[in-house]
């Protein structure tokens, strides 16, 4: 049975009609002149004032974490029970420690991002220790590492009664002033644990902060679980650090001394070293011991200000409410390009070779999105407010008007870049015309292959042209946009009957609609058409088939001086090095997600309340554009998750069944993410006919449907007893046994989903995709 049939509640009999009236009239003609009201607080501003307030419990959180790392780190098992009883020394040298983290917390303020595009290979992650900023994020922890060294020194020495540990000199008797081996190996530990911590920085990308899956978790329980995992990789870095350092000092210890004694120190410095050069200090059981507390002491204090500036960074807010119009507030969130701490991440600093990073991908964009998709599906409240702000008889739209269209341009942008497997539309197209006209001008493609260094004065003309060019269109200028009646019964015969008959019709219809085509490029001159329209068409005028979607293994890989020094490297080494991550590949086709699932959850949540929570109706008209936005966005990653899931089984065969299983966990995740959608206590989408959400654990439903069907489910299941309304059908009078089924009397079509759409609809409703 068709969910599209006409039923008892398609149209109601003309004496059960509802008074047709217009919203303006619930409202009085004349109304008081009202005071001018304090115009809205953005939601940006908002924002900042939460993220202010959070900052605070940031810089108290990362202080009590590292007294917490000082008072392990200066614990000394020889004096036991006394180092059961340091808490007070601790506690006077702990702010020094505590300074150590605040020039890591104003880096990761100035360098945050939501969003940054993948580096290609490993190769490419490593050349980004040479960028200017990576002398930036050295000193900065280098700064701290000074910090931390001075406060572990003191309090250590102060804690354990030994003085000689905090100086760089010492007196013995009647010998001269010695220098101190214990204390200038440990500051050279640390300065190598600060090159350490850069290297793992820009390897990690830790200037990046991500949501979390499960929205709903609070603070407590994020700290809890990133602390977990944190703690065990600040314990596996002092590990190596120290590993790597101690191995070089051991080996280097004595040529370097003896280099220094026989070529810059002179007799007045000898007697200055004779401490070192009669005790080796690498031999040293209890000198290893402060090695690995103190660099341990330096990594749980930098991990603990990552995690907190990452949980508190990123936990979703409800702001919006606290406007003098709410949902004004919310729709300025979802327009705004305000970045993180009132810091401009579009300046070079914060940029990467070959990756533009646009605003939307790390502004406060994606907080409005997320508390869009929770108020939606808990507060009933917000939601019959965004169905009863309307504005009749004004220019400016209602609430909901205004919410829907940003998030269906979410969602058309993030189908267009999932088409282009990564690439934005404007790219696309600044790429394939780029292209073209590289084949087609035969100057311009023997001038690039003349030589790598074109002159400033052709380079110039080129920005000053290619500034005001619009990209050239290939293919026939003349073929309408939309689908036309052709297209329409062609597309009908075929989803509807696969009888003989059917095939008859659609041969006739292609046949004629080719011929219409060929007779208006006929009469077009050949000057006139493009090259790739003339170059596509057939002998017989036929337009050659549009060229499909880009393939994953088609994206720009390995670019510029990796290509060359690819070359040059083993096979069985490259593979690390210059293979491209699947990051790269699968990160890049989907770089949205988050407010891509926010924007799905929020429009299906606010469609499905409005059929009892929406007094004026302004929800319905626009249930054809949201499903038919669902169903071709499915479609859209339903390919490209076959595509990227062929590939990661074409890696597992080539390269090992890990890297298959590591490439199919991150189509699931990012891919996957979009059609799943995070987890939430309540399932994200569908309405009770009382207007409540439906409580279910996401635990008892292990199997449960993507989140692009899950919501044109609940909107299909909602309204179930009037998709007729919605059907698509050709008003004729007559229908004679003609090959086409056309005549002079059938005039027009009734607007709603068109065929295809409708056929995938009605597998939603009958199979539940």
């Amino acid at each position: 049975m068709s969910a599209f049939r006409p039923t008892p509640y398609s149209g109601p009999p003309p004496s059960q009609a509802p008074p047709v009236q217009s919203v303006s009239d619930h409202f009085p003609s004349t109304r008081p002149v009202a005071s001018s009201a304090a115009p809205a607080q953005g939601y940006a501003a908002l924002c900042k004032v939460v993220l202010s307030r959070r900052t605070r419990n940031n810089l108290m959180l990362t202080a009590a974490a590292t007294y917490v790392a000082l008072l392990v780190a200066v614990f000394d098992p020889r004096k036991l029970p006394g180092s059961l009883l340091n808490f007070l020394p601790v506690l006077l040298f702990a702010p020094i420690a505590f300074l150590g983290t605040l020039p890591l917390f104003v880096l990761r303020k100035q360098r945050v991002t939501t969003a940054r595009p993948p580096l290609p290979t490993r190769f490419a992650q490593l050349a980004q220790l040479n960028d200017h900023s990576s002398a930036q994020i050295f000193f900065t922890h280098l700064a701290g590492a000074a910090l931390f060294h001075a406060a572990y020194v003191w309090c250590s020495g102060y804690a354990s009664k030994d003085p000689q540990l905090g100086l760089f000199f010492f007196h013995e008797g009647r010998d001269a002033w010695q220098l101190n081996e214990r204390r200038v190996l440990l500051g050279l530990l640390h300065c190598f644990v600060a090159a350490f911590a850069t290297v793992q920085y820009v390897l990690e990308d830790r200037s990046q902060v991500h949501f979390e899956e499960d929205i709903s978790l609070t603070i407590p329980a994020r700290l809890a679980a990133k602390a977990k995992v944190r703690l065990r990789a600040a314990v596996r870095s002092t590990g190596l650090a120290v590993a790597f350092f101690w191995s070089a000092y051991v080996v280097t210890r004595r040529p370097v001394l003896r280099f220094v004694l026989v070529n810059f120190a002179g007799s007045w410095a000898r007697p200055h070293l004779y401490s070192m050069m009669r005790h080796n200090g690498a031999y040293s059981v209890t000198l290893a011991a402060r090695a690995l507390s103190s660099s341990l002491l330096h990594f749980l204090a930098w991990e603990a200000a990552h995690v907190c500036f990452e949980v508190y960074a990123t936990q979703p807010m409800s702001v919006s409410q606290f406007s003098p119009n709410p949902n004004q507030c919310l729709l300025s969130g979802l327009r705004s390009s305000e970045p993180y701490y009132q810091v401009d991440l579009s300046r070079p600093a914060t940029r990467r070779r070959g990756h533009s990073l646009t605003g939307s991908l790390h502004s406060l964009q994606q907080f409005a999105y997320l508390e869009l998709a929770i108020l939606t599906l808990t507060d009933s409240t917000r939601r019959q407010a965004i169905f009863k702000d309307v504005k009749p008889g004004s220019s400016i739209r209602g609430a909901w008007s205004e919410i829907s269209r940003e998030c269906l341009l979410v969602i058309g942008t993030e189908l267009q870049r999932a088409k282009g497997r990564g690439k934005s539309p404007c790219e696309l197209v600044l790429s394939s015309s780029s292209n073209r006209r590289a084949h087609s001008d035969p100057i311009r493609r023997a001038a690039s292959s003349a030589g790598p260094y074109p002159s400033p004065v052709s380079q110039t003309m080129e920005q000053q042209s290619s500034a005001n060019r619009v990209p050239v269109k290939t293919g026939n200028v003349f073929v309408p946009t939309k689908s036309g009646l052709f297209d329409k019964l062609a597309t009908a015969a075929v989803s509807s009957a696969p009888s003989p008959a059917a095939q008859k019709v659609t041969s006739a219809v292609s046949s004629a609609v080719a011929s219409t085509q060929s007779a208006i490029s006929a009469r077009v001159p050949s000057i006139l058409q493009s090259g790739g329209a003339s170059s596509s068409s057939g002998p017989n005028g036929s337009q050659a088939p549009a060229a499909p979607a880009m393939h994953p293994e088609d994206v720009p890989q390995v670019l510029g001086v990796e290509q060359r020094l690819a070359t040059w490297v083993p096979a069985a080494r490259r593979a690390k090095v210059f293979a491209v991550v699947p990051e790269y590949k699968v990160g890049s086709c989907v770089p949205r997600r988050r407010e891509t699932v926010c924007a799905i959850q929020a429009l299906a949540n606010l469609t499905c309340a409005s059929l009892h929570e929406d007094p004026y109706g302004v929800a319905q008209r626009d249930i054809p554009k949201i499903l038919e936005a669902f169903v071709r966005y499915l479609a859209v990653l339903e390919v490209l998750q076959g595509e990227l899931g062929a590939l990661a089984e074409k890696h597992g065969r080539e390269e090992g069944s890990e890297v298959g299983q590591r490439w199919r966990g991150l189509v699931e995740k990012e891919v996957g993410g979009v059609q799943e959608g995070p987890s939430l206590s309540l399932l994200p989408f569908g309405v009770l006919a009382t207007g409540a959400p439906i409580v279910k654990s996401a635990e008892t439903d292990p199997s449960s449907t993507t989140a692009l069907r899950q919501g044109a489910k609940a909107i299909l299941t909602e309204f179930a007893p009037y998709l007729s309304e919605f059907r698509t059908y050709l008003l004729c009078t007559v229908r004679p046994p003609s090959p086409l089924g056309l005549t002079d009397q059938c005039f027009g079509w009734r607007a709603g989903f068109p065929t295809a759409i409708a056929a995938q609809l009605q597998v939603l409703v009958d199979w539940g995709g």
